[in-house]
């Protein structure tokens, strides 16, 4: 009888553990944004290992590429936006209201091979640092949908913070 308690203790542990999220540890009312970017903002903050249209393609010329790699720049970007003006710097046009007295978005461009949903796992604020982890959405194993690397964006808006630096986390 005690074991069949203690199995039943643990199953109930387990059960709250997933249902609160898996240790998802999501604060300041953070949640994923999106919207339209700007094409100019996407072309300026372009990431290394990601492949671009290239500008001087030829399709006469059997040498010339219409693809090319990008190696020159940063693996990626973080940019916070306090203000409408950002804002409008960054997006053609953007899913949610944002209340910029209250509330901030941070944006991450960085490079992947997968069109998966990105799942936010946690937002932490330590010693001024705001730290974000985000995983992409498990695959079917076979399924092959992986491609060419690509530049991607992804936006988390949370209540206005006072921070120094920012950190994201792509977690496993």
């Amino acid at each position: 009888m005690i074991k069949l308690k203690r199995s039943f203790i643990a199953v109930i542990a387990l059960l709250v553990f997933f249902l609160n999220g898996c240790g998802k540890e999501i604060n300041y009312n953070a949640a994923v944004a999106g919207g339209v970017y700007k094409e100019d903002f996407l072309k300026e903050n372009k990431t290394s290992g990601a492949y671009y249209k290239n500008e001087n393609y030829d399709p006469e010329d059997e040498n010339s590429d219409e693809y090319v790699l990008d190696e020159k720049s940063p693996r990626s970007r973080t940019f916070v936006i306090t203000g409408q003006s950002q804002l409008d710097e960054i997006f053609e046009s953007f899913s949610t209201p944002i209340d910029f007295e209250k509330q901030m978005l941070v944006v991450y461009v960085y490079t992947d091979c997968y069109l998966r949903t990105q799942i936010l796992k946690s937002v932490k604020l330590s010693d001024n640092v705001l730290k974000i982890k985000f995983k992409i959405e498990s695959g079917e194993p076979g399924h092959g949908d992986a491609r060419k690397p690509y530049q991607r964006t992804f936006a988390v808006m949370l209540d206005k913070l006072n921070v120094e630096a920012v950190e994201i986390a792509l977690a496993s």
